[in-house]
């Protein structure tokens, strides 16, 4: 019976560690900064200054209401995050993005700590954990509560995921569009389609306003393609809620077809 105690004790902490890497794979990398849970944040929701460090049309599709936007991205993220704290000095700061894989809000809170700032917390569940727990305190497509059978399974989304033959194969065919979502700077590849006069380049925040007039024939298959095959995510969402139901996406993006030539 001792042994089997003194057993326990040796592998607890191992056990847990392991768990705890397996549920939050990059506490490990940032392992200075202080993760808050979706049960703390509900306690100091009214407290605190949640900041969403994603882009703008992640942020429109779904977020934590009250949140604020200040994409990670933009140049100006730091300067307007150290405005915003000098005003609230005594104030919790919480940075999210997308869950537990998402560097985003591990890479916010850490340029803040690096500067010295405090009070500074990294939400890694992410919003859509925040939004099956909390759809009163959420927005989706601007909608609030949110409805959480509208959200998006992974396997519905990997569903209309295709290797680039089969998604080439389908673009070629008669009735169907082949669309490219990537914004200007992105655009340095171009898959080599069988038939590249078909391409119709709409950036993303264009296409989400085309889809909502009704241009595009619905009896048409959209085949749609982004950068890494992460931006047509968010999409989804729009040409679901417009009734599109013929679309395809490209698995990996262009720039998984550019790795494997």
């Amino acid at each position: 019976m001792y042994f089997k105690k003194i057993v326990f004790l040796v592998l607890a902490p191992i056990i847990y560690s392991l768990s705890y890497s397996n549920d939050f794979p990059l506490r490990k990398k940032y392992s200075d900064l202080t993760p808050i849970s979706t049960k703390q944040l509900i306690k100091d929701y009214d407290k605190s200054v949640i900041v969403d460090v994603r882009s703008e049309f992640e942020y429109k599709v779904v977020h934590i209401q009250k949140a604020i936007n200040l994409p990670l991205s933009k140049r100006s993220f730091y300067s307007k995050m150290k405005k915003k704290m000098l005003k609230n000095p005594n104030v919790p700061f919480v940075f999210y993005c997308n869950g537990i894989t998402c560097s985003k809000s591990y890479k916010a809170t850490q340029k803040l700590h690096d500067k010295g700032h405090k009070n500074i917390f990294v939400y890694d569940a992410g919003v859509f954990a925040w939004v099956k727990k909390n759809p009163k305190k959420s927005f989706l497509l601007g909608d609030s509560p949110v409805d959480t059978s509208k959200l998006i399974a992974k396997k519905d989304f990997q569903s209309k995921m295709l290797a680039f033959n089969d998604f080439d194969k389908g673009a070629s065919l008669k009735e169907s569009l082949l669309i490219d979502i990537r914004d200007k700077f992105q655009i340095k590849f171009i898959p080599k389609f069988k038939f590249k006069n078909k391409i119709k380049t709409i950036t993303l925040t264009k296409l989400q306003k085309v889809l909502k007039s009704g241009y595009l024939k619905k009896e048409k298959t959209l085949y749609i393609y982004d950068a890494v095959g992460k931006q047509v995510r968010w999409l989804q969402y729009y040409l679901e809620k417009y009734a599109y139901k013929n679309y395809f996406f490209l698995k990996g993006g262009v720039n998984s077809v550019k790795k494997n030539k």
